[in-house]
């Protein structure tokens, strides 16, 4: 059997709790095919997050636990939420794959009855990997992902991406790998404009899942503000190339792109 003292090394204790999966893939080799998904919960463990661990030959999923009561409470009025898995595609990808938290169907963004309320989803998504959001137009948030810009091992976020961070000053968590950010602001943004990925940045207000975590970042709010103003200034100085591109004639481009001189918001030039 193998126990939480094999699967964590306590390098780095963070008061965290961690969700450790055990596909039946990654056991069929082992134990024969027929085995029910594993679940292993400990408490004050090791947060060193990484996709995938090789532990004795069998590969195991690891991601941070939802902390319901950390989630801002204007997020649980809404019945936009979903459950996910982690799996990897032909092409060796990691993806996360949208379910209906109780029949376990996929999910559709343009379909609400494969959503359940926030509740729902709660009691649930221990049957999955972690819980989601889905963005869609009724709602007013804006969510900012800084991808691979924190280290697990002792929480060193990127310095460019922490003053995004702070100048947004809203609701900030882990990504469920702990290896990135989310921060959440009810703002607009213009229609162009969605990922940088050079930067590994991405900014949604519709029209996309959104794993949630509730691991909030202790040096940010643990309320969403409202953030019009930044907001539309960060997005439109992050994504400038992506809009110009997006742009279909020069009078957009006039109208959507910052005038000016554009900010140098990335000045250590490195992501961790």
């Amino acid at each position: 059997m193998v126990t939480s003292e094999l699967l964590f090394r306590p390098i780095n204790i963070i008061q965290t709790n961690i969700q450790v999966k055990i596909s039946k893939i990654s056991l069929s080799g082992y134990f024969g095919s027929n085995l029910n998904n594993v679940y292993i919960n400990t408490h004050s463990c090791l947060c060193v997050l990484t996709t995938t661990l090789l532990l004795g030959g069998i590969h195991m999923n690891t991601f941070l636990e939802v902390v319901r009561k950390n989630i801002p409470s204007p997020l649980r009025m809404y019945d936009q939420w979903v459950c996910w898995e982690h799996e990897t595609n032909q092409q060796g990808e990691n993806i996360k794959n949208y379910k209906h938290a109780i029949r376990e169907s996929s999910a559709s963004l343009k379909s609400p009855v494969t959503w359940v309320d926030f509740k729902t989803c709660m009691k649930f998504h221990y049957n999955f990997d972690g819980a989601g959001f889905v963005t869609t137009h009724n709602d007013p948030f804006i969510f900012w992902i800084f991808d691979d810009c924190r280290d697990p091992s002792n929480g060193e976020i990127n310095p460019d991406i922490m003053n995004l961070v702070n100048q947004l000053n809203s609701y900030t968590e882990l990504s469920p790998t702990g290896t990135g950010l989310k921060t959440i602001v009810v703002g607009k943004v213009i229609k162009y404009g969605r990922r940088n990925d050079y930067q590994h940045i991405e900014c949604y207000d519709s029209k996309q899942f959104i794993p949630l975590t509730g691991n909030h970042l202790e040096e940010t709010p643990k309320r969403i503000k409202e953030r019009f103003s930044i907001t539309d200034t960060l997005h439109r100085n992050i994504f400038f190339n992506q809009i110009e591109r997006e742009c279909e004639n020069s009078l957009e481009r006039k109208y959507y792109l910052p005038h000016g001189p554009r900010p140098d918001l990335f000045k250590s030039n490195s992501l961790i």
